[in-house]
């Protein structure tokens, strides 16, 4: 029986980063500061930051895989070395970590998605919660969650992203932060 799993896609994704990262460190003697965070950011991050939203509720194993080709990046931009924390220098390029890109990314779009310019087949998936008696949350900005009957008839392309969960870990009140600027 085949299983479908993003492992293969994680491990081809790191290989080919690695392999253009090598290469730029041939390159590193050769270019300034500035260059050098270019051929990275065109030839690594974007292979790091390319359908990053399918790794979302990945298991920890695979993305630090991803974070670890990441660190590899900051520390050659930065001069780092390994007994260096990598927390500081996120903070210093202003990056996230892996396991949070994919989230943003996801909150930026809804966000978009409710107070902005956005096409209608994604409007038409956020709607606004409307509850049946007064609560007080009724002045707040949340989506409705589809009803079960309502996923159980859809096909499985309509019902992959009908509803994503924040991971347990993430506080209601940072989530709505991010996503609501409040």
């Amino acid at each position: 029986a085949r299983v479908l799993s993003l492992e293969p896609q994680v491990a081809a994704t790191t290989r080919r980063a690695y392999q253009h990262l090598r290469l730029v460190c041939q390159l590193c003697f050769f270019l300034d500061q500035d260059d050098l965070a270019t051929v990275i950011h065109a030839l690594v991050t974007t292979r790091l930051d390319y359908c990053n939203m399918l790794y979302m509720g990945l298991p920890l194993k695979m993305v630090q895989k991803l974070e670890l080709v990441q660190n590899e990046v900051m520390r050659l931009l930065t001069g780092a070395s390994y007994q260096d924390h990598i927390t500081p220098i996120l903070r210093s390029l202003h990056w996230l970590p892996m396991c949070y890109c994919a989230q943003f990314k996801l909150l930026v779009l809804t966000y978009k998605t409710v107070n902005g310019p956005s096409p209608g087949y994604l409007r038409e998936r956020i709607r606004p919660y409307i509850p049946a008696q007064t609560l007080r949350s009724e002045g707040e900005i949340c989506p409705a969650v589809p009803s079960h009957l309502r996923v159980r008839g859809m096909r499985a392309a309509e019902k992959a992203f009908s509803m994503v969960e924040c991971p347990p870990h993430t506080h209601q009140q940072s989530v709505r932060r991010l996503l609501f600027w409040s």
